[in-house]
């Protein structure tokens, strides 16, 4: 029986999210045993996750203060210090994933498996290791809004293999639960499948649409549609839920529901508008339709409620969306979706039209969908309105990355993006990189061959390292110039950070495919920018020279 341990120590909407990966590691060929380390207060939603075995719990406020010393404290240190914590689970797994974002997880990670460490871990020095592309993926793309081309329940996956098929998203009602929630919907005389559900608030104030503008949708919904509203939401939120007191059709289970509790409710509501949080990814696992609001530094690409037919809807602004690494001082994009609009994709839900009645000026309206190819979720733009550039830009880079990332295709779509003063600097900024690619690439062709020499020249190969570091500092100054070169490389960098201790040879051969993965990924855009008509491009199995890449497709 093989022993898996999954770390998922920050979020509920992270948890909910990885179930399609918890599946894939117990629908092993071998017999698998799946064990997941989760935070105190998200311990209630395991109950509702399939495929998997075992929950163990820890607890942010006993662990993080001790953590946080981490930068002054050696690993030996720190696990006599959690040694009461980690005793039942050190050594006693075959592998162990850690999933969440943080150091602390990492170092928690190294300490429960060390070699066996898979996702993001530290090694024995304390420096950060990715090991799984498709997280180095989503790490480069976080930090380089807006350019995630996919969503986290497809990048958690992927994680585990490659997909056969569709993920599902599937969640299992608690029995007290439903008992609640059919004595709750009795006692209001509520009809299953009628009320929309509102979740009022989000984990930042910056994600949150103002709570006036759910109350203006609140009242278009009960004039014109009479249709029940059951507002939702965590207990610190009840201050978000004061003005809606006492307005016709309208009852508030803020602050009162479990999390199961939660998820039995969503599962007898017609529908839920909600901001970027947790409750959507339930809604999501319970089937129910969706209208995500996504604003501040949410990123529908990334986020979006996994399945068929939820509608994402972003602010149309060119700030959106809003970097991790600076505040937001105008708050634009929660102005720019109105109240009218939401109503206006409410009806069109509710009364199945094939069509909008109105262009909305300040909003992108998308809806989700299953990549036929890749089996992936995609957005699609719904609302009548020309494709933006950061679209279009998706729409190339998508089928790039798939390459980069492992996913097997034959034919890769290529399509002409107009020109535009953007489109031209990006351009200009692709043409200045990749002679600084292929002089890399040129300096580990002359590393292999110092390599095949007996003895090694270890100046020779000291004197290329320092040139590859030089030409990294000229790559990073400009490719940080535009946010989606930022995010090429970025996973770059993070995959030659993430070269562990092994021959010279194995670690020149990783350095090399870091290199090739780049020259791949802007060769390709440029092909993007540079063309002339829609074509579609079909990559044969080739193997290419040391100098161009020394990859083999297949």
């Amino acid at each position: 029986m093989r022993r898996i341990l999954v770390l998922n120590l920050s979020r509920m909407g992270d948890l909910v999210q990885s179930v399609p990966f918890l599946t894939a590691l117990k629908n092993r060929p071998e017999p698998t045993e799946v064990h997941l380390l989760v935070e105190k207060a998200f311990a209630s939603i395991t109950p509702l996750l399939p495929s998997h075995d075992a929950v163990h719990v820890l607890s942010h406020d006993e662990i993080l203060p001790p953590l946080h010393q981490a930068a002054q404290t050696n690993l030996l240190d720190l696990y006599r210090l959690f040694r009461g914590n980690l005793r039942t689970l050190q050594g006693n797994f075959d592998e162990v994933w850690n999933l969440t974002h943080t150091r602390p997880s990492m170092i928690l990670t190294h300490l429960l498996g060390s070699e066996r460490g898979r996702g993001v871990t530290v090694d024995e020095r304390g420096f950060q290791l990715v090991r799984s592309p498709w997280l180095r993926y989503f790490f480069a793309t976080n930090l380089a809004r807006p350019y995630c081309q996919f969503n986290l329940v497809d990048i958690y996956a992927q994680c585990a293999g490659p997909l056969s098929r569709p993920n599902r998203l599937e969640l299992i009602p608690e029995r007290d639960a439903e008992r609640f929630a059919d004595r709750f919907f009795s006692e209001q005389k509520l009809e299953t499948g009628k009320a929309i559900a509102f979740q009022l608030g989000a984990a930042h104030p910056s994600k949150r649409w103002p709570v006036e503008s759910f109350h203006r949708l609140a009242n278009l919904i009960g004039q014109k549609l009479q249709r029940p509203i059951i507002l939702l939401g965590h207990k610190t939120e009840k201050d978000l839920a004061a003005s809606f007191e006492g307005m016709p059709g309208v009852l508030s289970l803020v602050g009162q529901t479990t999390i199961p509790q939660l998820f039995s409710i969503l599962r007898r509501c017609r529908l839920l508008i909600s901001n970027d949080t947790g409750t959507i990814h339930l809604a999501a696992g319970a089937g129910v339709p969706i209208i995500a609001i996504t604003l501040g530094t949410a990123l529908g690409s990334e986020t979006a409620p996994y399945g068929e037919g939820h509608i994402v809807i972003e602010p149309d602004v060119p700030c959106f969306p809003c970097s991790y690494q600076r505040s937001c001082a105008t708050r634009q994009c929660h102005e720019a979706i109105q109240p009218d609009t939401v109503f206006e994709i409410l009806c069109w839900i509710l009364e199945r039209r094939d069509s909008f009645r109105n262009i909305f000026p300040k909003a992108r309206v998308y809806t989700t969908a299953i990549n036929s190819q890749d089996h992936m979720l995609e957005l699609i733009p719904l609302a009548p309105a020309e494709p933006s550039l950061r679209d279009q830009l998706q729409a190339v880079v998508r089928p790039l990355w798939r390459r980069v990332l492992g996913v097997n295709e034959m034919t890769m779509p290529r399509e002409r993006i107009a020109a535009t003063p953007e489109t031209m600097r990006l351009n200009t900024l692709v043409d200045r990189a990749l002679p600084l690619v292929r002089r890399a690439l040129a300096e580990i062709e002359r590393m292999c061959a110092l390599c095949g020499e007996n003895p090694q020249p270890i100046k020779s190969l000291w004197r290329s390292s320092q040139t590859l570091t030089e030409i990294d500092k000229m790559l990073e100054a400009t490719l940080d110039s535009h946010a989606l070169l930022r995010s090429f490389w970025g996973f770059a960098a993070l995959t030659k950070a993430s070269i562990e201790n092994g021959p010279l040879e194995d670690q020149i051969s990783e350095t090399q495919r870091a290199y090739a993965d780049l020259d791949f990924l802007l060769k390709g855009l440029r092909d993007s920018l540079q063309s002339k008509e829609i074509t579609s491009v079909k990559y044969e199995n080739r193997k290419e020279s040391c100098h161009e890449g020394a990859l083999e497709w297949s």
